[in-house]
C-alpha cells in the first residue's frame, strides 16, 4: 500500500503537471481514477496531520541552449514543524539557497550571490506559501507537500490553474 500511495504521488506531483507544461493544456479531473484519488486522499490527511517531518528530493532536467542539451541537478532538503516553522536548503547547478520560517519571520539566504533578506509575517506555513505566490508570485518548489492539504493543492492544478 505505502508504495503505491508513492507511485500515485509521483504520478500526480510530476506526471499530471508536466502534461500540463508540455502540451499547454489542463488536465481534465475526471480522468484521474477514482482509486487513485482516494489513495491521495489518504496521504493528504496523513501528510496534513503530521506534526513534524522533512524530505529530501533531487531534481534533474535537460534545457537545450540552442547547440547542445544540457543536463541540470538541485537537491532540495527540507524540514517541516507544524503549523508554522519551516527550513529548506536548496543547492545544485542552477540554485544555491537557504530558508527559514519561524511563523513570526521568513528569511531567505542566496549563497551564491551572498545576498540575505528577511520579513515580518506572522501566520502558518500555508499562509506563507498564499502570501509568496500571492503577493510577490514566487510559488516554492514542492510546496505542495509542505501544504496541511495536499489534495487541495494538487487538484487546483488538475482543475487548470497553470503549472509552475
Amino acid at each position: 500500500m505505502r508504495n503505491q500511495g508513492m507511485r500515485v504521488l509521483f504520478m500526480t506531483v510530476v506526471l499530471v503537471p508536466a502534461r500540463a507544461l508540455v502540451l499547454g493544456q489542463p488536465v481534465d479531473s475526471s480522468a484521474v481514477d477514482p482509486r487513485a484519488m482516494e489513495i491521495l486522499q489518504e496521504m493528504s490527511d496523513l501528510l496534513g496531520k503530521t506534526s513534524s517531518f522533512g524530505f529530501t528530493a533531487e531534481e534533474t532536467y535537460d534545457e537545450h541552449d540552442g547547440n547542445q542539451m544540457l543536463q541540470f541537478s538541485n537537491i532540495r532538503s527540507v524540514a517541516v514543524r507544524r503549523p508554522d516553522r519551516i527550513v529548506a536548503d536548496t543547492s545544485g547547478d542552477t540554485v544555491n539557497r537557504s530558508a527559514w520560517f519561524d511563523g513570526k519571520k521568513f528569511s531567505l539566504l542566496d549563497k551564491e550571490h551572498n545576498v540575505y533578506g528577511s520579513s515580518e509575517f506572522s501566520g502558518t506555513i500555508d499562509q506563507l506559501l498564499d502570501r509568496l505566490d500571492e503577493q510577490f508570485e514566487v510559488v516554492i518548489p514542492l510546496g505542495e507537500l509542505i501544504s496541511e492539504n495536499l489534495l487541495a493543492q494538487l487538484t487546483e492544478r488538475l482543475r487548470g490553474r497553470s503549472c509552475q
